[in-house]
């Protein structure tokens, strides 16, 4: 079987990376000139620290259940 990444670091990676799009929405909701997306703007951000969070926290049992998957 090939070499394949554990799945818990693709659901980190993924974690990651959605934080990382959150942010950038994020402010351009808020900058909008023609609308005002207060809370969704606010909801992105929340989002994103949320991913961030589970992306970078160590202690999950979740993650370590996703990597025990692998077999």
């Amino acid at each position: 079987m090939a070499n394949l990444p554990r799945p818990g670091c693709l659901v980190r990676s993924t974690l990651a990376l959605l934080g990382v799009l959150f942010v950038p929405l994020g402010i351009w909701f808020l900058r909008d000139d023609r609308h005002r997306y207060v809370i969704e703007s606010v909801a992105l951000f929340v989002g994103a620290l949320l991913c961030f969070y589970f992306a970078f926290r160590r202690d999950s049992a979740l993650m370590r259940a996703l990597d025990g998957l692998d077999g």
